[in-house]
């Protein structure tokens, strides 16, 4: 009997195939677990418009110090950006997303998200996408068009910041024309001059107005592009088979904004709750009310849809805190979807 045929060598053998098939199946286990956990996974996009140095009245309009408490929020928490394209890869299996992310977008191509939101993202380790209404952008910077009163990006501006890779750019059509059937007309022109005028592949688009019925979403298919955000205010979940071309976003509202919040005694028929009151002396926002006590955070029922400055007032539960086991709280202020805190 050959050195191959002794019962040595055969056990040998034996040890060791059982042994890589083990690791082969405990790897497969694994890998099969890490896909499942990719399923179902919340991706909140956030919706911006307008970074400027103040703002007003605009509901659109994020001043450049409340968008860097953002985006030191979004770090404490563990969030880390990725871009639209990111999610089409994920589904083609060709990526692993990270436990939690978010995708950072901003409507319009104006300018002031260059000049002020794109060094706070590269301070911050952030990514985002900008879309551009194309029909608005002018060639050179004396020729330079307005949006609402707030000048957009150029073409050289635009070319220069796509390449630096911290603000991508997409399609926000050519004209954001109101009308769905306008807007189909004009998906391949807008991604043509911005493939034309940046050099890169364009695959990403935003829906005017958040409008999106389904020829409108068919032609943006045709036009080549792989996702499309809407403007229907909700946390995005991903799977293999969600929807690109119609991709929710939460609307990040701007404005000027000053919260006070204080903890009130109840009024008799409110028994023994724990009571807060809040106002907003500024532009009235969506907010929701969450108590912490320690490191336990209880949200109001419902979100308020405005806080303006008329006070409202804010209920727990007594038996709710007492079960905490805490004599020490506070009164935080969220957007309804818990991404961005407001305050303090």
């Amino acid at each position: 009997m050959g050195p191959r045929g002794s019962p040595v060598i055969r056990h040998t053998l034996q040890v060791a195939t059982g042994t890589l098939v083990g690791v082969i199946v405990a790897a497969g286990g694994w890998v099969l677990g890490l896909d499942r956990a990719q399923q179902q996974r919340s991706v909140p996009v956030l919706m911006y418009h307008n970074i400027t140095e103040e703002a007003g009245d605009d509901v659109w309009a994020v001043e450049a110090e409340e968008f860097e408490r953002h985006l030191i929020w979004l770090r404490k928490q563990g969030y880390r950006s990725i871009r639209p394209s990111d999610l089409v890869q994920a589904a083609r299996r060709c990526r692993w997303l990270p436990r939690r992310p978010v995708i950072i977008t901003f409507d319009d191509g104006l300018e002031n998200v260059l000049r002020l939101a794109e060094p706070l993202l590269k301070k911050y380790g952030f990514t985002a996408t900008a879309y551009v209404i194309t029909g608005l952008v002018a060639g050179a910077g004396e020729n330079r068009r307005l949006y609402r009163n707030d000048p957009v990006m150029t073409w050289a501006e635009i070319a220069a910041m796509d390449r630096r890779g911290v603000i991508r750019v997409g399609s926000h059509s050519h004209t954001h024309s109101r009308f769905p059937n306008i807007v189909a007309t004009e998906a391949a022109k807008s991604r043509r001059l911005l493939r034309e005028h940046t050099g890169a592949e364009i695959r990403d688009f935003c829906y005017p107005y958040g409008a999106h019925p389904p020829a409108l979403v068919e032609a943006v298919r045709v036009a080549g592009f792989r996702t499309a955000m809407i403007c229907e205010d909700r946390v995005a979940v991903f799977s293999r088979k969600m929807d690109l071309l119609r991709i929710p976003r939460i609307s990040v509202y701007g404005g000027r904004h000053r919260f006070v919040v204080e903890r009130v005694p109840p009024l008799p028929e409110e028994g023994d709750a724990i009571v807060f009151s809040g106002r907003n002396d500024g532009l009235p926002v969506p907010i929701l009310p969450v108590l912490v006590i320690q490191d336990r955070r209880f949200p109001l029922a419902d979100p308020i849809e405005r806080l303006g400055p008329e006070p409202q007032r804010w209920r727990w539960p007594r038996a709710m805190v007492d079960e905490a086991g805490a004599t020490t709280m506070r009164l935080e202020l969220w957007d309804r979807h818990q991404v961005l805190r407001l305050y303090p």
